[in-house]
């Protein structure tokens, strides 16, 4: 990345509901009834003119 002038980092953050499975190791979530794990993708986005379409 260190070769690009700018390099956007889109982050999210995504509940992985478990609830009515059988797992082991899973901690609450936004309720504390529900159980599950977090993610957090991120991208990196470079070359943005090439991306979006244009010349």
């Amino acid at each position: 990345m260190a070769a690009h002038k700018v390099v956007l980092c889109i982050q999210d953050t995504t509940e992985l509901d478990s609830n009515g499975q059988e797992a082991s190791g899973l901690g609450p979530l936004s309720y504390e009834a529900q159980r599950g794990m977090y993610a957090h993708p991120t991208y990196a986005v470079f070359d943005f003119a090439r991306a979006a379409g244009c010349s």
